[in-house]
């Protein structure tokens, strides 16, 4: 089975959809390396149990989505651990929804085929709540080390 890259996001709300900006940049860099047919790269808006069909066969997988945390400078990267990926995040967790650990696990009890392996990168927002298709400039300077780490996490 191959890996896939997942990014999550609203590309009308700024920062929020800087997950899809870069999944959009790694198959771009995963077609001149070649690699496109090692890699699937799959954007999305939603979150809780879409997350298990959304990851459902697949190996590995890297999840990139804008985070909203206080320690962090906008467009720092940060990978999260799966138990804590719902912390900041404005796709991995919800009141009303599962968050990606639970989603993960739900769908393992149901049987599907669920990835061994999911990384989690961040990239802190500066801006979530206005609309507007263009990244703030910090996290759009972001936008190529986020691909690159995107990369290392695949090839890790």
């Amino acid at each position: 089975m191959r890996a896939r890259v997942l990014g999550l996001g609203n590309t009308i709300l700024s920062d929020d959809g800087v997950g899809i900006v870069v999944a959009r940049r790694v198959a771009e860099r995963l077609r001149e390396l070649g690699a496109e047919g090692q890699v699937e790269v799959r954007e999305a808006e939603s979150a809780g149990f879409e997350l298990c069909e959304l990851l459902e066969g697949c190996e590995r997988a890297v999840v990139v989505d804008a985070v909203e945390l206080r320690e962090l400078a906008p467009g720092e990267l940060c990978e999260l651990e799966l138990a804590d990926a719902a912390r900041g995040s404005l796709r991995l967790s919800g009141v009303h929804d599962l968050d990606l650990a639970t989603a993960l696990a739900l769908g393992e009890r149901l049987g599907r085929a669920m990835p061994r392996e999911v990384r989690v990168l961040g990239i802190q927002a500066a801006e979530t709540r206005v609309f507007s298709e263009a990244l703030t400039p910090a996290v759009a300077a972001a936008v190529p080390a986020a691909v690159e780490a995107v990369l290392a996490l695949l090839a890790d």
